[in-house]
Order: C-alpha cells, then structure tokens, then sequence
C-alpha cells in the first residue's frame, strides 16, 4: 500500500485504524516498525510493467532538552533535592513527523521522478506537507485494494460493477461456489441475491463465507485495480469452497491483471491451492506463485522464507508446517 503512489503515506495511519489503534501522534507509528524503533529506516523496492520504485520512510526526531540549571532553586534549602531529581531526567527522542520519499524510475525513455513529503499526526489530525511535488499524482498511482475479513460489505463497490456491465463475470465467480445464484442486484445500500426463491433475499442471509467471497471478487472486479491485498481468504468459508474460490480468483486475477497478496493460517487453503497448481489446467500459474513463512530464529528473530512451487508443493505434500 505504501509503495502505490504519491498519496500512499496516508496508509500508514489507515493501517493503524485497521486495526482499531488510534494515531494522536506520529510515535503511534512505531508500532508498525520492528521492535518499536522509530531510528529504523525503512526501504521498500518494486517492479511494475512500467516503472522501477525505491521508497524510503524515516521518522523527523526532536530531542526532548531539559536545562539542568533551571531545576536549581536559588535557594540552598532546594538543591540538593533539586540535583537529586535531575539524576532522573533524561535527553530522550520523541518523533515529530515522518518522511516519506519516493523515486520513480521509468522502464524505457524518461527521467526519473521524486515524491517526498512529511506526514505529520497531531491529536489525531493527518497533515501531509510535500517536500517535492510530483507533476500528475495519478499517473504514478498503483490502484491498491486490502480487504479483511468482516460482515460487512460495499454495496455500492458491487453496484459499481453491475454498471461497468461485469455483472455476468461477478455471477460466474459466485456461482462456483453457491451454484443457486443467478441473479445479483443492489439497491440503497444493500445487496440482494436471487437464488430461486419468489424473491430476491439480502446477501448477508448467505452467510459470512460467502459475504467474504463476495467482498473479494468484487474488489477484483472493481475500477482497475492492480494491487489487492486479502487478509485470511478463508474465513468463514466452508472448506468446500475454499478451492473454487481459489481456482476464480486465479482466473479473474490473469483476466484483470491484477496482483494478488494473500495470507493465511487455514492448512485447507495451502492444501487447495497445491492441488489446484498440480492441476494441468491451471499449472500456467505455476511460475507466477510463490509462498512466504514467517518463522522465528533461534536468536528471536522474524524471518521469511520464499517457497516457490516446486518447494510449496513439498512441503504441502510432507506436511511440513509453514504456516
């Protein structure tokens, strides 16, 4: 999300709010940073059809200065005390914006091109000064989508697809998974399925899994999003569904040219999905997929281990956790 464009520093206070955090303070950003330290340096890289991206962000520290002889009272009787509590005082960091900065190199003929800004969070207040103004914001934006799992829907995001005329395409996703759908509309502010009953019903009635589904098949086919980031894709899915929803996802996602992050605990998803590469009729993916484990060292450390298929498959088939 960082990485998507000029506006981008934004998502380091949403992903806060995610996760119900509140940001009064560009210190509550440090919980975004390993183990809380705002000296890191962060440095993100990405490769797209056509440009090549370094992002940098750096936290703007102000020392905290504290004037030792101010604490002295002038009067004898207070010194000693007085120079006793200044053993407790302490010069300390404390964060007072971030800077973020971009460098966009085109792929083919062009210069280069610079986004930096400082993002400042006071009392909860986002306030976005540029350092370096970038020409046209939307020209350098990666359409960038996360979605987590919740009861909760767009129903205008999905009315959004119905007028693009992606209706059928929507239909067919779903229909791998609830195959009684043949119908899909919105109106105010709920969605409504048809099933085959007299009427349509609510498409919470269809219960959260498929809601979820919903959600993510949705956002793929939504505007032109090329970055979809999906947090838990089975959640609330019956296990039977899990690899349709995959195989779908796998054929929007070619069809749309769309990126897919995915993350998951459920062993049902990494089984489905391996069965599925093993597939000949989706092994074309094979080269596109590669799986990352988070683990622990042994000097307590976090860190990720790529799988591409060929190795993702082993350790699916021997069980080998990488959860």
């Amino acid at each position: 999300m960082l990485i998507s464009g000029p506006m981008a520093p934004q998502a380091l206070v949403g992903i806060q709010n995610l996760r119900r955090h509140a940001v009064r303070s560009a210190s509550d950003i440090s919980f975004l940073l390993h183990r809380l330290d705002l000296d890191q340096k962060v440095g993100i890289s990405a490769v797209t059809p056509r440009d090549e991206r370094q992002l940098t962000v750096a936290a703007f520290n102000a020392a905290l200065m504290i004037d030792a002889e101010s604490q002295l009272s002038k009067k004898s009787g207070h010194r000693a005390a007085a120079r006793a509590n200044i053993v407790s005082y302490s010069s300390t960091l404390q964060a007072t914006a971030l800077h973020y900065k971009m460098v966009i190199k085109p792929r083919g003929p062009g210069e280069s091109r610079e986004f930096s800004c400082r993002l400042s969070v006071a009392d909860a207040e986002i306030t976005m000064t540029p350092t370096t103004v970038a020409d046209d914001p939307k020209k350098d934006l990666l359409s960038a989508r996360l979605l987590v799992p919740g009861p909760e829907y767009d129903a205008e995001l999905i009315s959004d697809v119905i007028i693009a005329k992606r209706q059928n395409e929507l239909l067919e996703c779903l229909q791998s998974i609830h195959p009684s759908i043949v119908d899909i509309a919105t109106k105010n502010d709920i969605t409504y399925v048809d099933v085959g009953l007299d009427a349509m019903i609510p498409l919470s009635m269809c219960g959260s899994g498929f809601v979820h589904a919903t959600r993510i098949f949705a956002n793929c086919l939504a505007g032109n999003v090329q970055i979809f980031l999906i947090d838990e894709i089975g959640s609330g899915l019956h296990h039977s569904a899990v690899g349709p929803l995959i195989e779908a996802l796998l054929t929007v996602s070619e069809q749309r040219d769309v990126q897919i992050f995915i993350t998951t605990h459920s062993l049902e998803v990494l089984r489905s999905l391996e069965k599925i590469l093993n597939n000949d009729t989706f092994d074309r993916f094979r080269d596109k997929i590669a799986a990352y484990a988070l683990a622990r060292t042994q000097n307590n450390r976090i860190h990720a281990y790529r799988y591409d298929c060929d190795q993702f498959t082993h350790a699916v088939s021997r069980k080998i956790e990488i959860r």
